[in-house]
C-alpha cells in the first residue's frame, strides 16, 4: 500500500510544478502583456460570390472578368473557383488580377461560380502637403497622365479655369483638394443632364456623379497629377445583386490615394468596400 502512494505522490509533484509554471507565465502575459485571455474573433470577414450563367451557341468559350487581390485595406483569405465545363488561368495586368475562364464543347447552359473569403481594414492614408513630387513618373504611372482629346476651345477654357482655381499653388497635394473642393462644394449632382460636354459643368455648375470625375481626373491630369478611376464593390449583408462603385486615385507622395466624390471622401474608403479594378 506504501509502495502505491509513494508512487503516485512521484507523478503527482512534477505535473504540479509544470501546473503551477504554466499559471505564473499565463497571469504575467495577461497582466503585465496585456494578451487577452481568450482569443480574439476575426472581424470584418465577407463572402462575395459572383454567379455567371449564360447558353452559349459555340463550341469554344472565351469568358473573362476582374479578381480582387490582396492590398491595402482587403486581405484575401480564401477564394473558389467552380465550373464544370470550363478551366481558367488567372493572370496579371496593369497591376490589376483578372481570370480567363475557358472551355470546349460549350454548347448550350453554362454556369461558372467565384466566391472570395476576405478580411477588411480602415483604409485611411496620411498626406504630407509639404512633400515635393517628382516631375517625371515611370510609364506605369504616367500612363495616368493622358488627357482624353477635346476641341482646341474647350482645352483652352479648361486651363484657364485650372489657372484660375489653382494660382501659383505649387504643391499637388494642394492642387488636388483645390480640385475635390470646387467639385464637391461648388458643382451640384444632378441625375441627369443634357450637355455632356466636359466643359458643362464649370459653366453651369451642374453634372452627374459621371460628369464630376471625369472633370476631376481630366483637371487633375491637366496639372500634371496621375489620376485614375477605380471600380469595386460594396459588401452588404443581404443583398444580392451588387452594382459596381466607383471613385478616383490620384498618385501622391509615391502611393495611389482614394478619392470618393459621392460621399465626400479624401484619402479614405469606406470599410466594407471590395477593390476589385
Amino acid at each position: 500500500m506504501s509502495f502505491i502512494l509513494k508512487k503516485n505522490r512521484d507523478h503527482f509533484f512534477p505535473a504540479f510544478f509544470f501546473l503551477l509554471l504554466f499559471l505564473i507565465i499565463a497571469g504575467y502575459k495577461i497582466t503585465f502583456l496585456h494578451y487577452p485571455i481568450l482569443p480574439k474573433p476575426i472581424e470584418n470577414v465577407w463572402t462575395w460570390e459572383l454567379k455567371i450563367q449564360f447558353h452559349n451557341q459555340k463550341e469554344k468559350n472565351l469568358i473573362q472578368h476582374f479578381l480582387p487581390k490582396t492590398e491595402v485595406g482587403q486581405n484575401i483569405i480564401r477564394e473558389d473557383f467552380v465550373s464544370p465545363r470550363f478551366y481558367f488561368f488567372i493572370g496579371k495586368s496593369d497591376g490589376n488580377l483578372s481570370i480567363q475562364w475557358r472551355g470546349k464543347g460549350t454548347e448550350g447552359e453554362n454556369r461558372l461560380f467565384y466566391r472570395v473569403t476576405v478580411q477588411t481594414s480602415p483604409r485611411k492614408f496620411m498626406i504630407d502637403n509639404d512633400k515635393l513630387e517628382p516631375e517625371s513618373y515611370p510609364p506605369s504611372i504616367a500612363r495616368y497622365l493622358a488627357l482624353k482629346e477635346e476641341p482646341e476651345s474647350v482645352t483652352l477654357e479648361m486651363r484657364q479655369f485650372l489657372q484660375s482655381l489653382i494660382g501659383e499653388e505649387k504643391s499637388k497635394v494642394i492642387i488636388v483638394k483645390k480640385i475635390f473642393n470646387f467639385i464637391t462644394q461648388e458643382v451640384k449632382t444632378v441625375s441627369f443632364a443634357k450637355d455632356q460636354n466636359l466643359i458643362a459643368p464649370i459653366r453651369t455648375r451642374t453634372a452627374t456623379l459621371t460628369q464630376k470625375k471625369k472633370l476631376f481626373i481630366h483637371l487633375a491630369r491637366l496639372a500634371g497629377i496621375p489620376c485614375r478611376s477605380v471600380h469595386g464593390a460594396f459588401l452588404d449583408e443581404g443583398i444580392r445583386h451588387k452594382s459596381l462603385y466607383s471613385w478616383i486615385e490620384v498618385f501622391l507622395s509615391g502611393k495611389w490615394i482614394p478619392i470618393d466624390l459621392e460621399k465626400y471622401l479624401f484619402g479614405e474608403l469606406p470599410e466594407n468596400l471590395l477593390i476589385l479594378y
